[in-house]
């Protein structure tokens, strides 16, 4: 976004959607070695509670939110909505939750240009 449209990630506003949480996300070994692969081990603890050495829990909530932070957005510019869809199926669907007997829902994401808003 910054190459492309000058995007300054400092002025960036992010909202995390509800989704699974990580009370409800197992990872296997496979996950486990892609995110190793990605991350330091100090920040890989934040966000991947091994249950044992090919098992854990993924926090994708907080992933999602310390990337967004290396990309230079600011914390005080992200909002998580912190709702585990699994837990609250009642409202949201969760795949996993509902053994792919789902509907869909939709996240949307929007640029935003000085233009757009004089003219949106």
């Amino acid at each position: 976004m910054t190459s492309e449209f000058g995007t300054r990630p400092a002025e960036l506003v992010a909202g995390i959607s509800p989704s699974i949480g990580s009370c409800h996300y197992p990872v296997g070994r496979n996950v486990i070695d892609a995110f190793e692969g990605e991350f330091e081990p100090d920040e890989l603890e934040a966000f991947l509670k091994k249950s044992t050495e090919d098992e854990g829990l993924l926090d994708l909530w907080t992933c999602n939110e310390r990337q967004l932070e290396q990309a230079g957005v600011r914390n005080e510019n992200i909002e998580t909505a912190g709702i585990c869809t699994v837990c609250q199926n009642d409202l949201f669907y969760s795949y996993r939750g509902e053994n792919g007997q789902t509907g869909r829902f939709a996240g949307i994401i929007t640029l935003h240009s000085s233009t757009a808003r004089a003219y949106g």
